[in-house]
């Protein structure tokens, strides 16, 4: 079990609506909240709790229930150009308890949680399913 990180390229997510409100011009992130709302959608379809969809600074992040309540999972994901072909989606996990931050600090790993494991072959699953998608990397 790891974080996982993709980037890849494609030109099907368009601004959602409001989008302008949400972002600076001339910074990347316009298109963000489409692949948020998308990504969301498609994790609801497969059972996982979304529980937020949010955006903290320049990216967007959902929130997804986890079984262990000492740990949350995220998905952070945006665009890196200005044009909005060129995304970034990472899956993380993290202690939200101060047990299990200690238990982090001291142990020096992420613990294995198969939460994790299974939002991310769900979400290289997904990922296959946007039009023209163009992989570039994962991790």
């Amino acid at each position: 079990m790891r974080e996982m990180e993709v980037r890849f390229r494609t030109d099907f997510f368009q601004p959602a609506p409001g989008a302008e409100k949400d972002t600076e011009p001339g910074v990347p992130g316009y298109h963000d909240k489409s692949l948020a709302l998308w990504l969301a959608e498609r994790l609801k379809e497969q059972r996982f709790a979304v529980e937020s969809v949010q955006r903290h600074g320049l990216v967007w992040y959902l929130a997804i229930a986890c079984p262990d309540p000492a740990h949350k999972l995220f998905l952070m994901c945006g665009n890196t150009d200005l044009e909005g072909r060129a995304w970034i989606v990472r899956s993380t996990v993290h202690a939200v308890t101060f047990r299990a931050r200690l238990s982090r600090i001291f142990q020096g790993d992420t613990p294995v949680l198969p939460e994790l494991e299974r939002l991310n072959q769900h979400l290289r699953k997904l990922l296959h399913l946007i039009p023209d998608m163009h992989m570039e990397r994962a991790q």
